[in-house]
């Protein structure tokens, strides 16, 4: 993963004289903050808009344009909780007219 983010222009590592990569504790900070925004559903391109944004692992100042981001994919996640909801009463449905 950390070439493929490198690929991405998301991580910038160091290199030696011989060409191998360093990553350096402020690298793995940001790993930590890719993968947790990942796991919250951005898709890379957004999580490449946010990084610069990112000041510390508490500090966030997203722009207007980053906000709207954010609340469209607060709002694509909404609609998912909401037909996933339907589809498990559908499905409990099921189970208890079977009884």
């Amino acid at each position: 993963m950390l070439r493929y983010y490198e690929a991405e222009g998301l991580l910038q590592p160091t290199r030696t004289g011989s060409g191998y990569r360093l990553y350096d504790p402020a690298a793995e900070q940001a790993v930590k903050r890719i993968r947790l925004q990942v796991e919250g559903g951005l898709t890379l391109k957004t999580i490449r808009q946010l990084l610069p944004c990112i000041r510390s692992d508490h500090t966030f100042e997203p722009c207007s344009e980053l906000r709207a981001t954010l609340n469209r994919q607060i709002a694509v996640l909404n609609s998912r909780i909401v037909a996933l909801d339907k589809s498990r009463r559908i499905l409990a449905g099921f189970l208890d007219s079977a009884r």
